[in-house]
């Protein structure tokens, strides 16, 4: 799924009963016999198993806890009853997070597959109403961004330019630049700005064109294949519904 059951696995405790030693291991053997283990009943014991998130740093963590209490051999421990215990409590606590942390991964990804059919279902409703509007309004659902940001930016660049432009003029006349100049530069910024603002529109209308216009299988696999490509790059990457939903699901301050 991409969040904490990626990280999900086994940590077993094993007891050796010829040495008297417990080992800490690690198993991704979802059927739970710990094959890979060699787990043997005539030499070796399992104590218990955890299924826990980030398994391998856990399991890493205990050895940690237990250094002191090596024997034999470096992943070799004798544990008293109390070492025991304490261990076990610890796997305890962090398999009882791991469920709570794994269960809303779940549920979170329960809700981003009904975003995803709440996508093909608007992207299918929008190209219905696309095909039966006006010539008027089928221009104006082409370009949309761009009106609205004709709309907002052109009013307040021309309220803004009534205190901004009388201004600069007059530093650039003090400055020595001739009357018939001192207009030009003051303009390059608000140039630059529309220039930006509608270059971001024009893309913003683009991708509303082509989910109108194009194939409606070609978008919605191409939209996905895209979205889950940029994710594998960059895991800090959001699906674009994910900000709706994503404030319920406390998974990012895991451990790695």
């Amino acid at each position: 799924m991409g969040y904490w059951s990626d990280f999900a696995g086994y940590v077993c405790i094993v007891f050796y009963k010829k040495r008297k030693l417990y080992k800490i291991c690690i198993s991704d053997d979802k059927t739970e016999k710990f094959q890979d283990l060699l787990v043997s009943p005539d030499s070796t014991e399992l104590v218990n198993s955890y299924y826990i998130s980030d398994y391998k740093w856990v399991a890493k963590s205990c050895r940690d806890k237990l250094v002191d209490k090596v024997k034999y051999r470096s992943d070799f421990f004798k544990l008293s009853k109390e070492d025991l215990e304490e261990l076990q409590d610890f796997l305890s606590q962090e398999r009882a997070k791991s469920r709570e942390q794994i269960r809303k991964e779940n549920e979170f990804a329960k809700n981003v597959e009904k975003e995803k059919v709440s996508f093909r279902e608007n992207l299918t409703l929008r190209k219905r109403e696309y095909r039966t509007s006006s010539r008027y309004k089928r221009f104006v659902i082409r370009h949309k961004n761009k009106l609205v940001t004709a709309i907002n930016w052109i009013t307040l660049g021309f309220l803004f330019g009534l205190l901004y432009f009388p201004f600069t003029m007059w530093i650039f006349v003090k400055l020595g630049v001739p009357p018939i100049w001192s207009w030009y530069y003051p303009s390059l910024p608000y140039l630059l700005i529309y220039w930006v603002l509608f270059s971001f529109s024009y893309k913003a209308d683009k991708h509303n064109i082509d989910d109108i216009l194009k194939d409606e299988d070609f978008i919605i696999k191409d939209r996905f294949e895209n979205w889950e490509k940029v994710r594998l790059e960059n895991p800090i990457y959001k699906f674009p519904w994910e900000d709706k939903i994503i404030e319920k699901f406390d998974f990012l301050g895991r451990k790695r």
